[in-house]
């Protein structure tokens, strides 16, 4: 993280050392360096279309109107 790694990075990167290589019958260890990292960083993923439960493809009938609807793009 101080890197200025990404999660997706740093569950690649993570390994676990050989006198630890054990089955990940419970889990990943993937899974736990995500844990780990947002519970530092926080759930936040830096895309503003993530922070609400609305998907964003339901305000696209809004921005087109905003933009002065199809008529006015169609010419």
């Amino acid at each position: 993280m101080n890197a200025g790694k990404d999660v997706f990075a740093l569950m690649q990167e993570i390994k676990l050392p050989p006198k630890y290589d054990l089955t990940e019958i419970f889990g990943k260890v993937g899974w736990s360096v995500r844990g780990i990292y947002e519970g530092y960083a926080g759930w936040y993923d830096g895309n503003p279309t993530s922070m609400y439960e609305t998907p964003s493809s339901s305000v696209y009938p809004d921005l087109v109107r905003l933009a002065g609807g199809l008529n006015h793009w169609r010419g």
